[in-house]
């Protein structure tokens, strides 16, 4: 019977952090807000050329919040690499959002809708006639509304 010598080779520790490796995250960092448009799928989010107008705005390990224009989807995306023309992103979370409902209501306006235009635009009350928005960021779909009832242009035609 032989007897192998079981390696116990003992490697050094890692290196302890110095001041340099410890910062403050919002000193070397930047967490971004970006409002995507309409329709943009998840796919869409991970592909270079979506970011590549902002691409030379970010730096390694910055973190990216998106969300859906149509508040559709809610998501958070890490960057590895950024250039000028390309950012390579890692997905961290990605949720869908429920969808707004938006129902007519019997009180509205003949040649008037109202959508929501997104985090930006809150709800908001267009002419169809001729592309005029009469109402901007109102806080829900009822004060669009009443906001749009309550407006001159609106008053004069009753």
């Amino acid at each position: 019977m032989t007897t192998t010598a079981v390696g116990t080779e003992r490697r050094p520790p890692a290196p302890s952090l110095t001041t340099q490796d410890f910062r403050l995250m919002e000193s070397v960092n930047n967490h971004f807000r970006a409002v995507a448009p309409r329709g943009t799928t998840r796919e869409r989010c991970l592909e270079n050329s979506f970011w590549s107008v902002v691409s030379t705005s970010v730096r390694p390990y910055d973190m990216i919040t998106v969300i859906g224009a149509d508040r559709s989807f809610h998501a958070t995306y890490l960057v590895l690499e950024a250039g000028l023309g390309y950012v390579s992103l890692i997905e961290l979370s990605w949720t869908p959002l429920p969808a707004l409902l938006a129902t007519p209501d019997d009180r509205l306006p003949p040649n008037f809708s109202i959508y929501y235009g997104g985090v930006d635009d809150g709800w908001t009350a267009k002419r169809n006639s001729d592309g005029v928005v009469i109402v901007k960021n109102a806080k829900s779909q009822q004060d669009c509304l009443a906001q749009l009832l309550d407006h001159n242009s609106v008053k004069q035609a009753r």
